[in-house]
């Protein structure tokens, strides 16, 4: 008998580059929910998502409220769920950042996404 919770899943890396403070763009279209391993390389920041509907126009992901969304600062090699807000929009970055300013990575920071449909 099949099990009826076997889910698609994809893992990929959203890497900061070093002196950046956004990731490559995550495709998150077939997806609904997922989670994130931090990379032992992390630069101390605080974790925001910013969001796309055409792979280019990327804007800030906010909570209802109007407040950016933020994980707080995320210790390294810390695994955390992916906020359910993103799952409204099929594209987004993963954003170092602290009060809404950049903070760059001081070295390529690979963030694992264990991504789920």
């Amino acid at each position: 008998m099949p099990n009826t919770l076997d889910r698609d899943s994809a893992t990929v890396i959203a890497t900061i580059p070093a002196g950046a403070a956004l990731s490559n763009v995550i495709d998150f279209s077939p997806f609904a929910l997922g989670g994130l391993i931090m990379p032992p390389t992390w630069t101390a920041a605080t974790l925001a998502f910013k969001v796309s509907t055409d792979k280019v126009n990327f804007v800030p992901l906010n909570v209802a409220a109007g407040t950016l969304l933020e994980l707080a600062t995320p210790a390294v090699s810390e695994a955390r769920p992916l906020p359910v807000e993103l799952a409204g929009f099929p594209f987004f970055q993963v954003w170092s950042e602290t009060a809404g300013s950049d903070v760059p990575q001081s070295v390529d920071a690979p963030i694992v996404l264990v991504l789920k449909s």
